[in-house]
């Protein structure tokens, strides 16, 4: 395990994204999917259910099924994927919701998702909250909290959707419990713009520019020097720490940020919470704090699931450090499935020419 460990360190400069697949990695991924799959459908077949009524099941997609076909397909499995000669319903139409303006005073962010049965023709019935959250989840770590606020908004336009009914054997049939998640961000795009306090703005650019030009020392020093101003300056602080290799430094001054941003709730620029999860994740690494980063792993693949997947090609050589710690842990799967999200997300041929390589090299870990 030791040799398996060492050869991932290599691995740690992948870049951005162009979607890319191993082709043993996706093997293995197939053929997870299809001992689970099996599995699947031996519950089904024991509950004794007969046609349509198969989609109640109470069987359950566990995470390792879920992720197999997401490695495979980059999209999510749902119940009503694995039941033969049922097709799903389609939204037709999805109102726009109304952001409630004492929301939007306050500055507050959330979801809500609101549960329904679909008839025959389409028409949703049966509306209910089935969860309220609030909280920046654009944010990874951000604290997400049960609220209210939304969910008079959220059944109004519920109550407006319409689908093309869901059809088994080609008739159309009631869909009971269906759910649509709708969100409230107070950007367009959920990314809070980079607004620095006191007119801090152009020391803040001098600052990272001195950091990402290596002059480390001069970058820290001016972040010092404002840190007094606005707290971002912990961000520099901590990327100036960790470029000097100071690793505890550098997790006790993102910790600082965290910790501030968690009790101000500021509106955290969109660029500031992914540098800050990018810094906090390698310190933690670079200090063997493999239990913190598996702690970590558990918000992390939450924040990737709420945001539908949209900022996994951020995260290219995080999903390498997780990667790590499930290989040093013994988990062949989670260490394949992080192993397959930086293949994925890399630009890099040279890279995954040494992906290929590698991953031929612990092949039998994967059968």
């Amino acid at each position: 395990m030791k040799n398996f460990i060492s050869l991932l360190l290599v691995l740690f400069f992948i870049q951005n994204i162009e979607a890319y697949t191993n082709s043993t990695l996706r093997n293995y991924f197939v053929m997870t999917y299809e001992n689970e799959k099996e599995m699947f459908q031996e519950c089904i077949d024991n509950e004794g259910l007969k046609n349509e009524k198969k989609i109640y099941t109470k069987c359950e997609i566990n995470k390792n099924f879920s992720n197999a076909y997401y490695s495979l397909y980059d999209k999510k499995l749902k119940i009503t994927d694995l039941i033969k000669d049922f097709e799903s319903p389609v939204r037709s139409y999805t109102p726009k919701v109304r952001y409630p303006e004492a929301a939007r005073q306050r500055g507050m962010e959330g979801y809500v998702i609101v549960s329904f049965d679909i008839s025959k023709e389409g028409k949703t019935i049966n509306h209910k909250i089935k969860e309220s959250v609030c909280g920046r989840f654009t944010y990874v770590f951000s604290d997400l909290n049960n609220c209210s606020i939304f969910n008079a908004s959220a059944l109004n336009a519920a109550r407006q959707l319409s689908y093309m009914p869901a059809k088994y054997d080609n008739q159309n049939i009631d869909m009971l419990d269906s759910a649509h998640r709708f969100t409230y961000k107070m950007s367009k795009d959920g990314k809070a713009p980079l607004d620095v306090k006191k007119n801090k703005f152009q020391d803040f650019i001098e600052a990272d520019r001195n950091i990402k030009t290596g002059k480390h020392e001069e970058g820290k020093a001016l972040a010092t020097k404002n840190l007094k101003y606005d707290e971002l300056f912990y961000v520099l602080i901590a990327q100036a720490e960790l470029n000097l290799k100071n690793f505890k430094e550098a997790r006790e001054n993102i910790l600082n940020y965290i910790e501030y941003a968690k009790s101000k709730n500021p509106n955290v620029p969109f660029e500031i919470g992914i540098t800050s999860a990018i810094i906090y994740l390698e310190s933690l690494y670079q200090l063997s704090l493999y239990d913190e980063i598996a702690d970590f792993e558990k918000s992390f693949f939450e924040y990737l699931d709420i945001n539908d997947g949209i900022y996994n090609d951020l995260f290219n050589n995080s999903y390498l450090y997780f990667a790590l710690v499930f290989a040093n842990k013994g988990d062949i799967f989670n260490t394949a499935y992080y192993l397959n999200q930086a293949y994925k997300y890399s630009n890099s041929d040279h890279q995954r020419e040494f992906i290929d390589n590698y991953v031929q090299r612990i092949s039998s870990y994967l059968q």
